[in-house]
């Protein structure tokens, strides 16, 4: 299953939603984020989640601008 494959991510992970998203809702982020955090490699991979309000299932399209800061607060972050 989907959600039992995220522990064997060996990566750090950003997730960013959009909360108005009529198909992967909240609840489906917050499932991932807890299998993510039962990762158990050498060291514990970063895993952050980000919701954006007025936006959709695509937040790259629909907040090109503010998908584009957090990805690039992300790539340059010094906790990973």
């Amino acid at each position: 299953k989907f959600y039992d494959l995220l522990r064997f991510v060996q990566c750090d992970v950003l997730l960013i939603f959009g909360k108005d998203d009529p198909w992967c809702k909240p609840a489906f982020a917050k499932k991932m984020i807890g299998q993510l955090s039962k990762r158990d490699w050498n060291h514990q991979p970063v895993c952050r989640y980000v919701q954006l309000d007025d936006v959709g299932h695509c937040p790259n399209h629909e907040a090109p601008k503010a998908v584009g800061a957090m990805v690039n607060t992300w790539v340059n972050a010094d906790d990973r």
